[in-house]
């Protein structure tokens, strides 16, 4: 007659010279639950991904209210007329920090500021990195590195060439269309419930 599995749960580990007896009735896990030191299947992956993409959003927002800030200082140069008042581009009059003098801080400010966004703008699409195939974050990412790269050499003909209008709204134009692309990469939507975790091709 087989033996309970009461009577084996009292089997000491030592009964059958190898100890197995215990483990395989009183061990570290029940039905249901991994085994010590395993990961449990709650999703890490999910998890992981959704802390990548938390990061993202955070640096999007961050960048999105950065082109803004960028945007109402760009206005107050259009509006100082202070566009000439740091001459060539990148340095203000050859200089990294120039003399600051009548409207010459809007100027070296707007250009501070769009070098802060630069920087913003390329560690945000960095960090969409890790989300390409699993949502349309990296591809609007890369979308808005290349505008940007459009706009700072758009910016740089608008010194140069002594501010002629048409350059100025398209400057202007660019930087709006800037703002919607990391608003839209801050508040967009994965495609499906899965595709975060495990991703796909874009």
């Amino acid at each position: 007659m087989a033996p309970s599995a009461s009577r084996m749960g009292r089997v000491p580990a030592s009964a059958n010279g190898f100890g197995w007896g215990a483990g395989l009735v009183r061990g570290p896990w029940t039905l249901g639950q991994p085994l010590a030191g395993c990961p449990k299947p709650d999703g890490g992956g999910r998890d992981a991904a959704e802390r990548l993409l938390g990061r993202f959003r955070t640096l999007a927002w961050v960048t999105a209210g950065a082109t803004f800030a960028l945007l109402l200082v760009g206005a107050g140069v259009v509006a100082t007329g202070a566009g000439l008042s740091c001459p060539g581009w990148p340095l203000c009059g050859g200089r990294v920090v120039p003399v600051f003098s009548g409207v010459v801080v809007v100027e070296w400010s707007h250009r501070v500021g769009a070098l802060a966004v630069t920087l913003l703008s390329l560690a945000t699409a960095a960090a969409a990195g890790p989300l390409r195939g699993r949502g349309p974050w990296a591809a609007l990412s890369l979308a808005a590195v290349a505008l940007l790269v459009v706009q700072v050499a758009l910016g740089a003909v608008v010194v140069e060439s002594k501010l002629p209008a048409a350059a100025i709204i398209a400057h202007q134009g660019l930087g709006v269309a800037l703002l919607c692309l990391w608003a839209a990469a801050a508040t967009a939507r994965r495609a499906g419930p899965d595709r975060l975790a495990a991703g796909g091709a874009d």
